[in-house]
């Protein structure tokens, strides 16, 4: 057990010279079993490069991994933000930020669009027409949604 009534585990996943933990507070292991479900070490994510922190809120929780984050918030359960997604977030101020926190995982086809909501926007993500998936100066387009902005507002 760590301080604070948190509980640490061992992520059977890592090779055993990695000795990342990941921590959690009793009965919101919600982080951890979406990671699990997103494939843990091998899937989306990758491992953990953080342990379970608290946000800036005081209400929800997130640990960052190599190739993205999970937040949990109370009311909307545990979401990975990752790619565009995420930097378009960050850039907003994560939860903190005009979007608040995510309350879904992506969706369209993963590859080329993205469609993810957070309690006060919907991010979308298309890769512009004359643009090749497999370039790495693919440009994006992001755009959002507000409740008193409609989706016609494009960021470039």
């Amino acid at each position: 057990r760590g301080g604070s009534g948190m509980v640490i585990f061992e992520s059977r996943e890592l090779p055993a010279f990695d000795l990342r933990r990941l921590m959690y507070m009793p009965g919101t292991g919600a982080i951890k079993n979406r990671w699990q479900e997103l494939g843990g070490v091998h899937g989306l994510l990758g491992d953990p490069v953080s342990e379970e922190l608290l946000t800036a809120d005081g209400i929800g929780r997130y640990v960052q991994f190599h190739n993205g984050v999970i937040y949990w918030h109370p009311d909307h359960g545990a979401w990975e933000v990752t790619g565009t997604h995420l930097l378009k977030w960050n850039a907003q101020g994560r939860e903190a930020g005009q979007y608040g926190y995510p309350t879904g995982s992506v969706g369209g086809d993963g590859m080329l669009t993205g469609i993810q909501s957070f309690e006060h926007a919907t991010i979308e993500a298309y890769v512009k027409p004359h643009a090749s998936a497999l370039d790495s100066d693919a440009e994006l387009i992001v755009k959002w949604e507000f409740e008193d902005e409609p989706l016609e507002n494009w960021d470039d």
